[in-house]
């Protein structure tokens, strides 16, 4: 019983140490895009884009990403006096420097159904990115610092 007993703790221990270092493997995998990151500044074709506050905010698991902003060309009539917060979720996926976005929902119901090709370079540090794709003929770039 005693040599029973002393397995069954073994076990769990192994299973919890096991536990333990595939989430420090979560935390530290390969995929440097799972977190919660807030863009910082944005380019069309290399003129500054004005970003409005509060900023938008992405977060990305290891499959799935959501990301709200602020848009007024979601009203028709007078957007000066009206601002909706759009969402939008979506599949992602991320190999050597190449991020394929896949739009499922969001507020604006004419992006859904979109796919982006995007082109991420990561700091050292990998707590910003930069991300440039071609838009209807044009260039547009972002940035993005991890906040969490």
């Amino acid at each position: 019983m005693r040599f029973l007993l002393s397995i069954s703790v073994s076990l769990f221990l192994f299973s919890c140490i096991d536990s333990s270092q595939k989430n420090n493997e979560c935390c530290n995998q390969s995929n440097k895009l799972v977190g919660v990151w807030e863009l910082e500044n944005a380019t069309w074709n290399d003129s500054s884009m004005t970003i409005i506050e509060p900023r938008m905010v992405k977060i990305f698991t290891d499959s799935n990403m959501i990301y709200q902003y602020y848009d007024q060309n979601l009203f028709c009539g007078d957007s000066a006096k009206k601002t909706v917060l759009a969402t939008g979720y979506g599949k992602y996926f991320y190999s050597k420097g190449k991020l394929k976005e896949s739009i499922l929902n969001h507020s604006n119901k004419n992006l859904i159904g979109s796919e982006y090709d995007i082109e991420i370079n990561f700091t050292k540090d990998s707590n910003t990115y930069y991300q440039s794709m071609d838009l209807n003929n044009s260039k547009f770039k972002e940035v993005w610092k991890r906040i969490e």
